[in-house]
Protein backbone atom coordinates (compact mmCIF):
# COMPACT_ATOMS: atom_id res chain seq x y z
CA UNK A 1 0.00 0.00 0.00
CA UNK A 2 1.74 2.94 -1.12
CA UNK A 3 1.74 6.33 1.41
CA UNK A 4 -0.54 8.29 -1.05
CA UNK A 5 -3.10 5.15 -0.73
CA UNK A 6 -2.75 4.58 3.23
CA UNK A 7 -5.16 6.97 5.36
CA UNK A 8 -4.77 7.45 9.05
CA UNK A 9 -6.15 3.98 11.07
CA UNK A 10 -8.61 4.51 13.69
CA UNK A 11 -7.12 1.50 15.28
CA UNK A 12 -3.74 2.49 17.42
CA UNK A 13 -0.86 0.04 17.30
CA UNK A 14 2.00 1.21 20.08
CA UNK A 15 5.15 0.01 21.39
CA UNK A 16 4.88 0.01 25.34
CA UNK A 17 8.58 0.92 26.50
CA UNK A 18 8.06 0.47 29.92
CA UNK A 19 6.57 -2.78 29.59
CA UNK A 20 8.15 -3.81 26.35
CA UNK A 21 4.57 -4.88 25.02
CA UNK A 22 3.21 -4.28 21.85
CA UNK A 23 -0.11 -2.90 22.26
CA UNK A 24 -2.82 -2.63 19.72
CA UNK A 25 -5.96 -0.94 20.76
CA UNK A 26 -8.87 -1.89 18.22
CA UNK A 27 -11.70 0.90 17.92
CA UNK A 28 -15.23 -0.16 16.40
CA UNK A 29 -15.10 -2.45 13.42
CA UNK A 30 -12.53 -3.72 11.59
CA UNK A 31 -12.93 -3.42 7.62
CA UNK A 32 -10.36 -5.84 5.56
CA UNK A 33 -7.82 -2.87 4.35
CA UNK A 34 -7.54 -2.33 8.29
CA UNK A 35 -6.87 -6.03 8.98
CA UNK A 36 -4.55 -5.76 6.45
CA UNK A 37 -2.63 -2.65 7.83
CA UNK A 38 -3.16 -4.08 11.47
CA UNK A 39 -1.16 -7.18 10.85
CA UNK A 40 1.76 -5.48 8.99
CA UNK A 41 2.20 -3.02 11.49
CA UNK A 42 1.90 -5.61 14.28
CA UNK A 43 4.51 -7.52 12.53
CA UNK A 44 7.03 -4.73 11.60
CA UNK A 45 6.25 -3.58 15.15
CA UNK A 46 7.25 -6.89 17.01
CA UNK A 47 10.09 -7.72 14.14
CA UNK A 48 11.92 -4.28 15.13
CA UNK A 49 11.07 -4.27 18.77
CA UNK A 50 12.27 -7.87 19.15
CA UNK A 51 9.71 -8.33 21.92
CA UNK A 52 7.33 -11.16 21.66
CA UNK A 53 4.81 -10.00 24.15
CA UNK A 54 1.33 -8.68 22.32
CA UNK A 55 -1.98 -7.11 24.40
CA UNK A 56 -5.15 -6.42 22.62
CA UNK A 57 -7.82 -4.15 23.54
CA UNK A 58 -10.94 -4.64 22.85
CA UNK A 59 -12.51 -1.98 25.07
CA UNK A 60 -13.47 0.16 22.41
CA UNK A 61 -15.13 -2.64 20.21
CA UNK A 62 -17.82 -4.16 22.67
CA UNK A 63 -19.74 -5.29 19.50
CA UNK A 64 -16.93 -6.22 16.99
CA UNK A 65 -17.49 -6.40 13.56
CA UNK A 66 -15.35 -7.93 10.99
CA UNK A 67 -16.70 -9.59 7.60
CA UNK A 68 -15.54 -12.32 6.27
CA UNK A 69 -12.59 -10.79 4.14
CA UNK A 70 -11.39 -9.18 7.09
CA UNK A 71 -11.25 -12.57 9.13
CA UNK A 72 -9.57 -14.54 6.73
CA UNK A 73 -6.85 -11.19 6.90
CA UNK A 74 -6.96 -11.41 10.30
CA UNK A 75 -6.28 -15.13 10.35
CA UNK A 76 -3.74 -15.51 7.47
CA UNK A 77 -2.04 -13.03 9.68
CA UNK A 78 -2.11 -14.07 12.64
CA UNK A 79 -0.51 -17.58 11.92
CA UNK A 80 2.82 -16.03 11.19
CA UNK A 81 2.99 -13.52 13.85
CA UNK A 82 5.93 -15.05 16.44
CA UNK A 83 4.30 -14.17 19.87
CA UNK A 84 5.06 -15.59 22.91
CA UNK A 85 2.05 -14.60 25.40
CA UNK A 86 -1.49 -12.52 23.98
CA UNK A 87 -3.22 -10.82 26.55
CA UNK A 88 -6.99 -10.07 25.58
CA UNK A 89 -8.76 -6.94 27.14
CA UNK A 90 -11.96 -5.79 27.17
CA UNK A 91 -14.25 -8.62 25.08
CA UNK A 92 -17.41 -9.11 26.13
CA UNK A 93 -18.57 -13.30 26.83
CA UNK A 94 -19.65 -13.35 23.30
CA UNK A 95 -16.62 -11.73 21.85
CA UNK A 96 -14.56 -14.25 24.20
CA UNK A 97 -16.20 -17.66 23.24
CA UNK A 98 -15.82 -16.49 19.29
CA UNK A 99 -12.24 -15.56 20.36
CA UNK A 100 -11.11 -18.86 22.09
CA UNK A 101 -12.16 -20.88 19.05
CA UNK A 102 -10.41 -18.95 16.52
CA UNK A 103 -7.13 -18.70 18.52
CA UNK A 104 -7.59 -22.60 19.12
CA UNK A 105 -7.79 -22.98 15.30
CA UNK A 106 -4.53 -20.90 14.64
CA UNK A 107 -2.48 -22.60 17.58
CA UNK A 108 -2.32 -19.52 19.89
CA UNK A 109 -5.18 -21.04 22.38
CA UNK A 110 -2.40 -21.91 24.18
CA UNK A 111 -0.50 -18.61 24.94
CA UNK A 112 -3.46 -16.36 25.35
CA UNK A 113 -5.38 -15.46 28.42
CA UNK A 114 -8.01 -13.04 28.71
CA UNK A 115 -8.30 -10.14 31.43
CA UNK A 116 -10.57 -7.68 32.81
CA UNK A 117 -7.69 -4.88 33.32
CA UNK A 118 -5.04 -4.01 30.85
CA UNK A 119 -2.54 -3.68 34.29
CA UNK A 120 -2.96 -6.89 34.92
CA UNK A 121 -2.93 -8.11 31.22
CA UNK A 122 0.67 -6.66 31.45
CA UNK A 123 1.72 -8.16 34.66
CA UNK A 124 1.32 -11.61 33.48
CA UNK A 125 2.87 -10.63 29.98
CA UNK A 126 5.80 -10.27 31.79
CA UNK A 127 5.39 -12.94 34.06
CA UNK A 128 4.68 -11.50 36.95
CA UNK A 129 1.51 -13.20 38.24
Amino acid sequence: MGVAERRKMKHTINYNEKDKVVELKVVGDVTPDEAQQMIKEVGKTLDEKGNRHFLLDFTESPRLQMDKDARKIIGAGAKNLDLERIAITGTTPMNRMMAKVVLALLGKGKITKFFDTKEVAISWLKGLS
